[in-house]
Parts: structure tokens; sequence; C-alpha cells
């Protein structure tokens, strides 16, 4: 059986639609649901449950959904394998990441990667820390971008230190401070992106006490805009800030802090050859 079936349904598992399955793949509706029909026929087996919502996968495609990513990844590491030995000609990287990175670190990087090599192809997937962790645990990604320390065991490569930042609106009492201590923030509202934030957490579990989040948003780029409303403060890692215009004010903690930004994968000794070479191509450049 091939992969492409494998992956047809991975796909369509992802996105909980046919139409979008066959859009992001570039085949037709109709070519999809042939596909995932001669799966089934082949494997006996009821993998999907179709309904006006869309498509879910039955217990048995649930149970089988492992196998299949890592069907689809051995094949993809054997054409790799072979890239590799034919001097990385062509090949598929997926990569899970945070808006920050996305935007502001990975564009350029994979500009230069693809400089070298420019048959490779890369696909981002964006999502918080704990999704990411679960991607490269199950396969969805081949690699992915947290901090430490995870959640879930996996192997971390220490890429860079990012420096994490207290933001306000232009009008607030901090404004004339040139830095601002922990316990200054004590009576502070804050605007927190994601209530996953590690980076927000763990700056507050050393300080020894909770604060008051007032609002939460799923995205850096809302939390800014809410906090140049006057509706609360951010600390804000400065990747986020680079290039980033606004009408802040950007002050500095008295103790320095920063995040530690990893690429993870599940294994080293078993990611791709392409995957490794993406490693050390980023360690390189760093």
């Amino acid at each position: 059986m091939s992969t492409v079936k494998y992956e047809t349904l991975i796909k369509v598992s992802e996105t909980g639609n046919i139409t979008k399955a066959a859009d992001q793949l570039g085949y037709t509706q109709s070519g999809v649901s042939q596909m995932l029909n001669s799966l089934e026929s082949e494997l006996g087996l009821t993998l999907l449950t179709r309904n006006k919502n869309g498509v879910t996968l039955t217990s048995a495609g649930k149970k089988l959904l492992p196998f299949l990513r890592d069907a689809v990844n051995s094949d993809r590491r054997v054409k790799e394998a072979a890239s590799d030995i034919k001097g990385l000609k062509s090949g598929f990287i997926r990569i899970g990441t945070v808006t920050s990175i996305s935007v502001n670190f990975l564009p350029e990087k994979i500009r230069a990667f693809n400089e070298l090599y420019p048959h490779i192809n890369f696909e981002l997937l964006q999502g918080d820390y704990p999704e990411i962790e679960a991607w490269i645990k199950n396969g969805t990604v081949d690699c992915g971008f947290i901090v430490t320390p995870t959640q879930i065991p996996l192997e971390t490569i220490a890429l860079f230190k990012d420096p994490l930042y207290l933001i306000t609106s232009k009008t607030h009492p901090f404004k004339n401070k040139k830095t601002v201590s922990m316990g200054d923030l004590r009576d502070e509202a804050f605007v927190l992106t994601d209530v996953t934030d590690y980076d927000f957490t763990n700056l507050f579990v050393k300080a020894g006490f909770t604060p008051k989040v007032r609002y939460t948003t799923e995205n850096d780029y809302a939390t800014i805009a809410m906090v140049e409303q006057g509706l609360g403060v951010a600390i804000i890692p400065d990747l986020i800030l680079k290039n980033f215009k606004r009408n802040l004010c950007v002050k500095k903690l008295d103790e320095p802090s920063f995040r530690t930004m990893c690429l993870a994968v599940r294994s080293i000794n078993q990611a791709s050859p392409l995957t490794k070479t993406f490693i050390e191509f980023l360690k390189d450049s760093l």
C-alpha cells in the first residue's frame, strides 16, 4: 500500500475536512475520497466518520494513526537518505513554531538554507509550546522550537537566549523608569499571551508571587495592541519586539531575564538526514 494514502488520511485527520485536505495536498476532493475509500477497503476497517460538520477519526482510525505517521516518516527518511547521498537535491521538513520564531527568525534562515539546498521544501505549523511538544512526540513535525524545561521528554539543542522585557503604554507611571523590578509588578494588571506561556510563569515562580492577569490573548501581537491601549502591562521576548514599531514603552527588568530557545526532536539518532542537516545549519549560523 502506498504511503500517499496514509498521508492523505493524516491530513484529513488534521484538517477535519476532506475539501481542505484536498486543497492542501493538491488533489481533487473526489481523488481524496477515492484514496480514503481504497485505504479502508484494503485494511478492512472504517477509519473515518463523515457528518455535516466534516470528518473525524473512528476509534480504529485513532489507534492506527500513530502507525501511519511512523510509516510516512520512515518512507520520508528513506527518500531523504537517498537525497542526502545525492547531495540533498530534494526533501521536505515540517517545523513546529511559535509566532516570534516564524515571523522574526525562520524566514531569514530558510532563505539562507535554500540558497545551499534550493529544492528543499518547508511547512511551518504554528502552535504553542505544549502543542509543539506533542507534535514532535507523535511525528506530526520533524522538529520544533520550544523553551526548556520541556513537559515531554525530548532531545533539545539550545540555539540562543532571547531577553525578556516589560512593555507598557506611553502613559503608564513606569514611563520614566530606566528599569523595573519584579516587586514593582505585584499590583500591576497583566495582559498574557496564552495561559501556557512558560516564560511568563517561570519569572513569577522565581519572584515568589502570582501576577494579576486581567486579559489573555491568543497571539503576541494582540497582547501588544492591548498594552498599547493601556489595558495592562506585559512581559514580551525581544524577538517579538524586533522590527515592531508601536506606541509603547519597553523597559528592562532589574534582574535580566531571558528564554532559551531550543530546537527539539524526538530523537537525534532517529532524525532524518535532512533534519540533522538543518539542525547543524542553524547551529553554525548562530
